[in-house]
């Protein structure tokens, strides 16, 4: 017995030796990833909001809508410093040498957007099927506008969190992955990423798997986030308007 405990606690260390140089960014990285991910989602949710915001008073005269609307903007401000701010400072206190390495470039992508709008326009057919065959517009859209600006204001606080998921996803972890084992980073990727769905509705969390590998193989093809970004943020928005059209919803804003 005494054998098995010191083997089991040698197994242990030897499971985080070597920590030199390269290997420390790995375990670096490795750890992130569900960290980083864990505590968005426990931490960056409407119902954290609401425990840290609920018992103010100005809160406490939100309606429903107006709940849902200041939740959302603290759950894009955490997606913003869980999934870009915290990741550049541990990342650049654990540098790994490469190209590119945080996905932000946009001289020389404009070729790519083409596929950017290839990818949204074959997912119109799909995301309308989608939402008339299924019990998808049930869930979405997540917030109910009151007007067509009230509309416009909550899209302008909601797509941009497509941006620090891009750049997590598909731009500094997947750079690293790939770096640290090429040709098999975008699959370490894209399973974090569908786990970061598990509060979705079924389907859509089984296609982040595919969109995941998608998405990730365009940003490595380009080095960059963008046209990734513009894929992301504009499905988020045809499934707002195609929510909104098959529940009928639509009519209250026209």
């Amino acid at each position: 017995m005494q054998n098995t405990v010191r083997d089991f606690f040698q197994t242990l260390i030897e499971g985080v030796q070597p920590l030199d140089k390269k290997n420390l960014s790995i375990h670096i990285t490795f750890i992130s990833i569900p960290v980083l991910v864990l505590l968005l989602l426990n931490l960056g949710s409407s119902r954290t909001f609401s425990f840290i915001f609920g018992n103010l008073h100005v809160v406490k005269g939100f309606s429903s809508n107006q709940f849902m609307f200041w939740a959302q903007a603290y759950m894009t401000g955490c997606t913003f410093l869980f999934l870009m701010i915290f990741p550049v400072i541990l990342f650049t206190i654990s540098p790994v040498k490469m190209e590119y390495a945080y996905g932000m470039r946009i001289r020389g992508t404009a070729r790519h957007f083409s596929v950017s709008l290839l990818v949204i326009a074959v997912m119109i057919p799909v995301l309308w099927f989608s939402f008339s065959m299924s019990n998808l517009n049930k869930f979405y859209p997540i917030y109910k506008p009151i007007s067509m600006s009230d509309w416009i204001l909550y899209e302008c606080i909601y797509l941009p969190l497509f941006i620090p998921t891009e750049f997590f996803f598909r731009g500094v972890v997947l750079y690293r992955l790939e770096k640290f084992f090429p040709g098999r980073g975008v699959w370490i990727a894209f399973i974090a990423y569908a786990i970061g769905h598990i509060y979705k509705p079924l389907p859509e969390a089984l296609v982040s798997i595919i969109a995941g590998y998608v998405l990730g193989m365009l940003s490595l093809q380009c080095r960059s986030i963008w046209p990734g970004v513009v894929i992301h943020a504009g499905i988020a928005l045809l499934a707002d308007i195609f929510a909104m059209i098959q529940s009928g919803y639509i009519h209250k804003l026209i």
